[in-house]
């Protein structure tokens, strides 16, 4: 096999050992290319940038959103932690990272829109949704900032149920930045041949970053983080009440504020791992007061409710409730 392939017998044993491993490799372009040496302090920040955009890009998967204030789903940390620092190419400053597909099973994730074959991935696993998620997100990234249409691409990002790029995938970039942006990035995809991606793949399997292209990134990094904190997301709870704070209305019926307890971790990702309720404060039409009542007083009794959570200091609150339904134990 050696002689058929002109390479070594090692190599094709290195081939074979990685078959069900994705390739990542960052090459350093422009005025590096000419140096024998790179900072000490700016590889240690592209080793940190390439861990944090495998983990956006896994986090995105799970759950897509502008901005995720803590990464920190199991599965997206298997993934990093499984990744492997790869060995070198002579000749260039290439990092390579590589990323077993086998890690955890399949999961059911809200699937990134990778267009018409998208019914087609579901069943693959999170390390080969995750390297396809930065591949199609760092794509259509640098395509709007060529075709110089980044604002409506950001701004399409906004309004996106599953955006294809995150502020923390944008921050995880920005770790490839020197201080004096001297030099551009090649970012190469070599998909693992034991699950190949096949010709329906509709990005290339190399991407550039051109030097000047950080700036805009940075851009962008800011606009998503900012949008997050602005517009909360609407997202359905289960919550218990835990204080009711209301007032009599001019028709003597009870209204305004309660605490609640929202018990549904896996819809709030800044709890997701913990398992911690989130307190909250509310405000609550006399109708919707009644049902509060009822659930506060009848012991397993719980409020199903939609509301947009907005982290705010010293109190989080819960505002624009569409939704707000009494389910009891009986």
């Amino acid at each position: 096999l050696a002689k058929l392939k002109d390479a070594s017998p090692q190599r094709i044993f290195i081939e074979v050992l990685q078959t069900h491993e994705d390739m990542v490799r960052y090459q350093l372009r422009d005025e590096y290319n000419q140096q024998i040496s790179v900072p000490l302090t700016y590889v240690i920040a592209a080793l940190e940038g390439a861990k944090n955009l495998i983990l956006a890009g896994a986090t995105n998967v799970l759950s897509p959103k502008v901005f995720h204030r803590k990464q920190s789903r199991r599965e997206a940390l298997a993934i990093v932690d499984s990744a492997k620092f790869q060995h070198t190419q002579p000749g260039s400053f290439i990092l390579t990272v590589s990323t077993p597909l086998g890690v955890i099973h399949p999961v059911q994730t809200q699937l990134i829109d990778t267009g018409e074959h998208d019914a087609g991935l579901d069943h693959l696993p999170l390390a080969r949704k995750t390297t396809l998620a930065i591949a199609k997100g760092l794509s259509a990234m640098v395509k709007a900032i060529k075709t110089d249409t980044l604002d409506s691409f950001v701004d399409g990002i906004k309004t996106e149920q599953n955006p294809v790029l995150s502020s923390n995938f944008c921050n995880a970039l920005l770790n490839f930045r020197d201080d004096k942006d001297r030099f551009s990035m090649a970012i190469e995809f070599d998909w693992a041949p034991a699950l190949p991606v096949g010709t329906h793949w509709p990005y290339s399997s190399v991407i550039k970053i051109e030097k000047d292209y950080f700036s805009r990134i940075a851009e962008v990094k800011s606009e998503l983080e900012h949008t997050e904190e602005r517009s909360p997301q609407e997202q359905s709870f289960m919550a218990t009440v835990e204080k009711l704070n209301g007032e009599l209305d001019d028709y003597g019926r009870r209204e305004g504020e309660v605490v609640l307890f929202l018990t549904n971790a896996e819809l709030n990702e800044e709890t997701a791992e913990s398992g911690k309720t989130v307190k909250v404060r509310t405000l609550l039409t006399a109708e919707q007061y009644e049902l509060a009542n009822k659930a506060h007083m009848n012991k397993g009794s719980f409020i199903h409710l939609k509301g947009k959570l907005v982290m705010d200091r010293p109190f989080r609150k819960l505002d624009g409730i569409s939704m707000f339904k009494l389910i009891t134990s009986e």
